[in-house]
């Protein structure tokens, strides 16, 4: 996709894609490239990012971890819009949900208001509510509230 306008014209948007090797953000990669964005995968393992998507750069980061604007920063550099499509569906050994769908996406989108980055697309779940039985629901709700709170453009698509 081309931006409109005079001042944009040849200028290709660049999209950073979170969880881009699972099976939403690996659909999204596809359509991304084949409308001609410029799009750059972030993920735990490199291995796999390459092995789904290997005509694309990858950044190799635990989401979960990112949980400082400061922390996103660095994979900003140049990117245009953010789409998340990362998440995991219960706590476990490599997976903190506060901390990956909800303080990490905070961090993000605070560190996205810093930066360049307009645009972020969220991929969240039916239900999410801080109401919700289960903290899958509560965390992306947490992650939902974050970026409806924030001045980005923003669409969050609740699949189901």
């Amino acid at each position: 996709m081309v931006l409109s306008g005079d001042a944009c014209q040849n200028v290709r948007m660049r999209v950073l894609v979170l969880g881009g090797y699972g099976l939403i953000g690996g659909e999204i990669i596809r359509r991304l490239r084949a409308d001609d964005f410029v799009v750059i995968g972030l993920g735990r393992s490199q291995a796999l990012g390459r092995r789904a998507a290997p005509d694309i750069d990858w950044i190799t980061a635990d989401i979960a971890k990112l949980r400082t604007p400061e922390a996103w920063a660095p994979h900003l550099l140049g990117v245009d819009a953010v789409v998340n499509a990362s998440g995991a569906l219960q706590d476990g050994a490599r997976d903190d949900l506060q901390a990956l769908q909800a303080d990490a996406i905070a961090a993000l989108v605070t560190a996205c208001e810093r930066t360049a980055v307009q645009h972020f697309v969220q991929i969240s779940a039916p239900g999410s509510t801080h109401a919700a039985d289960t903290t899958f629901l509560r965390s992306k709700a947490a992650g939902d509230d974050a970026l409806r709170a924030s001045s980005l453009s923003y669409v969050i698509f609740k699949p189901g």
